[in-house]
């Protein structure tokens, strides 16, 4: 009987003791609410990081297997590209005319450099394509359309003529009105272009079958663009007027 009501005592004691020091069973009882919180962020910090790092992955492998040259600017045939093996000719003294492209001068020669960009360089994109061009293209005036026309060119075409126009003013006797202006130009923009695509085919050294002689080999097998596609989609958006 007397340890029941010492276990009462004692307990009453403790109860009036709580009620005189509140703020004491605040501190000593952690908040529940606030540790439940604190998970909540940090779960919701893992999974924002999470999803941060798989749709960056995602990207970054959707663009290597579609774009494997990291084509990262947009172009409005970049979904055309095609790859392909082509080994290169070599105009040396043992093979001086392997393509129609290396011909000695004459009216066919010159049908062959022009055919290769004449009929493909200027063409007509809709605004959906102009607007995602890096650089600007304006609105011209067009006698085919009320609304006008955006023009574009693909540099690759470009570049050609002004590689044909070289050609020419290594014969001033055939192609009198090269101007060095002209020339300048467009040694000065294969020059910017050839740095930018920067081929890493490997030229490779081997001994010649006639001298014996350890030599250079030129035609070698390059991973190159498909250019008859390119020409297809030039020929397709072909200028109008």
């Amino acid at each position: 009987m007397k340890n029941n009501e010492r276990e009462q005592y004692e307990a009453l004691l403790t109860e009036e003791s709580d009620l005189e020091n509140p703020q004491q069973r605040l501190i000593n009882k952690p908040s529940s609410s606030f540790w439940d919180l604190d998970k909540k962020l940090v779960l919701i910090l893992l999974l924002s990081l999470s999803n941060f790092i798989f749709f960056t992955l995602w990207i970054l492998q959707s663009t290597q297997c579609h774009y494997p040259d990291a084509q990262i600017l947009y172009s409005p045939v970049r979904d055309i590209l095609e790859y392909e093996v082509i080994t290169f000719n070599a105009t040396d003294g043992r093979n001086r005319h392997p393509d129609p492209w290396s011909q000695p001068l004459s009216d066919e020669l010159d049908e062959a450099w022009e055919g290769l960009y004449n009929d493909f360089g200027i063409s007509e994109v809709p605004e959906s394509i102009a607007r995602q061009l890096a650089n600007r293209t304006d609105l011209i005036p067009s006698n085919v359309t009320a609304d006008g026309v955006y023009r574009i060119t693909l540099d690759v075409f470009h570049q050609l003529h002004c590689l044909n126009t070289i050609r020419k003013a290594l014969h001033p006797e055939r192609y009198p009105n090269v101007t060095r202006h002209h020339q300048d130009h467009c040694i000065n923009s294969l020059r910017q272009s050839l740095q930018c695509h920067s081929d890493v085919s490997t030229l490779v050294f081997q001994e010649m079958e006639d001298t014996g002689d350890i030599e250079p080999r030129f035609n070698i097998a390059h991973s190159c663009r498909n250019f008859r596609k390119l020409q297809e989609w030039a020929l397709e958006h072909k200028a109008r007027d």
